[in-house]
């Protein structure tokens, strides 16, 4: 095996602890020893002076299930320093699938999670049908990083019911043969698994996601699988699954929880939606009352604010559950604006929007716009009062007079009430979307920007508290006993970077993904040296050629399983 010294760099070890100056020996794929100034013949020696040497930042919340298929460095992620990434969350994934229903996860994917419908057709390799069958699938590929998988419950229903998942509420039968699933997926690597019960999540042909038909003896049972196994539940807070469910859920069945999302501003956004009531209030209340439960139970905050990208032939989740746009999907996505230039659709639709985004006319801006340049920057309310027409109109006659992108911060963007998330001892990041919504817009820097805004910049907090929340934390939650600290005997998944330099580049779209489809990418500098289970994969800060696999499927020590 080859080793490694890292000389003299300032270890955050991942604990919480403050950072302190020591070497840092790398043996195979694992930590060796961390001491001061360590003596010894080593392959080779590597001069890290006033170099942050920290544990791989682990993403708690992505959506790489499909996207690892084609790109199994999983870009940007890999760029910013993140060497395990969790996916499956809010209950999405394209296994289970029998061929008959792939269509069906395919829609799903495109409405909810805004993944181009042309890149996970042209993407998607169809090599597997159970969810054990799609691990050995990833399994094949030459990861980058780690990945860790949520068992979905949208493709679970939709693999163990049909098209009845986005109807109705299953059986007794139907539920005992989701939970074998769920059973055989924890046997085979799955370290827990996800749901959903938002109502902003909206699928195939405008309808609930099929999570969101679940009754409350389907979600039990379930969870007592995933607690038999000592695994995580994932949820997307609504209606029945609130604050005061999780803590009931944790304790019932000894399962540790993450929710997404505690975020600034939620209980104006929320003011309209039946079943919110625990979340139409200030975030921070929301928290400060889930840590007053019992159970363990952890809301997912980010240091981002919710900022989408959205073009109308793909309309977003909050359109797509109002009856009008339930055309839109009838009919494929290159017809879908010969739809918006009907006047009968327009006048059909023209209420339900102006009702629906009542709040929102003011804080959506023109993006990008061939039909207009001039509109660019301005706001959907400004533009109306200046052409004497609703805003819904304005963002129409925009959409299908040429290529247009709007521009909404949804929530988020307080960052006083951010900072006081990310302090709260019961919170986690999460929400990073990394893989989904990849035309509208690019979180998957949330640890290079959470180190250099919040730590460098504003000093909000500690560099050992921001560290500590993207590596020891999530490990504790998710179960990666040997990994998330720097620790001897632990996984060699380490980064190097410069805190004075480190920083997040200029958004820029890329046309790279299958069938040249375009996605938003954010590159970071700073990063000097990466390696994953002790194969370096960033050097000098350049990004190495990877042609045997670095990363690994990875579970929790208690689950019994893990590929490393």
């Amino acid at each position: 095996m080859t080793t490694t010294l890292l000389r003299g760099g300032i270890v955050v070890d991942g604990t919480g602890s403050p950072p302190r100056r020591a070497d840092v020996v790398i043996d195979g794929d694992v930590i060796a020893r961390v001491d001061d100034d360590i003596d010894g013949s080593f392959d080779r020696t590597i001069d890290v002076t006033g170099l942050v040497v920290s544990p791989g930042f682990i993403d708690l919340h992505t959506h790489y299930d499909a996207q690892v298929l084609w790109d199994p460095d999983m870009t940007p992620s890999s760029w910013h320093g993140v060497t395990t990434v969790v996916a499956g969350n809010c209950g999405f994934g394209i296994a289970p699938v029998r061929p008959d229903d792939r269509s069906a996860i395919v829609n799903t994917l495109e409405t909810v999670e805004g993944m181009s419908r042309t890149a996970l057709t042209e993407g998607i390799t169809w090599e597997f049908e159970t969810f054990p069958e799609y691990l050995d699938a990833v399994r094949r590929r030459s990861l980058r990083s780690n990945m860790a998988f949520f068992i979905g419950h949208t493709p679970l229903r939709i693999y163990v019911m049909g098209d009845d998942a986005f109807e109705r509420k299953a059986t007794s039968d139907e539920i005992a043969e989701m939970v074998g699933h769920v059973r055989d997926a924890m046997a085979n690597g799955a370290v827990g698994f996800a749901t959903s019960a938002s109502p902003t999540h909206v699928g195939d042909r405008g309808r609930p996601v099929p999570s969101r038909l679940a009754g409350a003896d389907e979600i039990e049972q379930i969870v007592a699988e995933v607690g038999r196994w000592g695994g995580l539940l994932q949820a997307t807070a609504g209606p029945g699954l609130s604050p005061t469910d999780f803590s009931r859920l944790s304790v019932a069945h000894g399962v540790k929880i993450t929710w997404a999302a505690a975020l600034v501003g939620q209980e104006s956004f929320l003011a309209d939606i039946a079943g919110m009531q625990e979340l139409r209030r200030p975030a921070i209340e929301v928290v400060e009352a889930q840590a007053a439960l019992p159970g363990n139970v952890w809301p997912q905050v980010t240091p981002r604010p919710v900022t989408f990208q959205m073009m109308l032939d793909v309309p977003p989740g909050s359109l797509a559950s109002l009856p009008a746009f339930h055309d839109i999907f009838e009919v494929p996505r290159a017809e879908r604006l010969d739809v918006y230039r009907t006047t009968e659709w327009r006048d059909r639709a023209r209420p339900q929007v102006l009702e629906a985004w009542r709040h929102r006319w003011s804080r959506i801006t023109v993006a990008e716009s061939t039909a207009d340049s001039s509109a660019v920057g301005r706001t959907l309310e400004d533009l109306a009062a200046a052409r004497d027409t609703t805003p819904f109109d304005v963002m129409v006659d925009l959409a299908v007079g040429g290529t247009t992108r709007y521009r909404e911060v949804l929530l988020n963007d307080d960052p006083e009430q951010v900072v006081r998330l990310l302090e709260h001892e019961s919170t986690t990041l999460g929400l990073s979307d990394a893989g989904a919504h990849a035309s509208q817009l690019c979180d998957a820097c949330l640890p290079t920007d959470l180190i250099a805004r919040w730590v460098r910049d504003r000093a909000a907090f500690s560099l050992e508290h921001a560290i500590h929340m993207l590596t020891g934390q999530p490990a504790e939650i998710v179960g990666l006993a040997d990994r998330g600290t720097i620790v001897a005997g632990h996984k060699a998944d380490l980064v190097v970077f410069d805190l004075d330099t480190i920083d997040t580049q200029p958004e820029q779209r890329w046309f790279d993904l299958p069938g040249d489809e375009d996605r938003v990418v954010v590159e970071s500098v700073g990063f000097v040296h990466v390696w994953v289970n002790g194969t370096q994969v960033r050097q000098d800060g350049i990004e190495l050629l990877v042609t045997e696999a670095a990363g690994r499927i990875v579970g929790g020590t208690r689950l019994g399983r893990s590929d490393g």
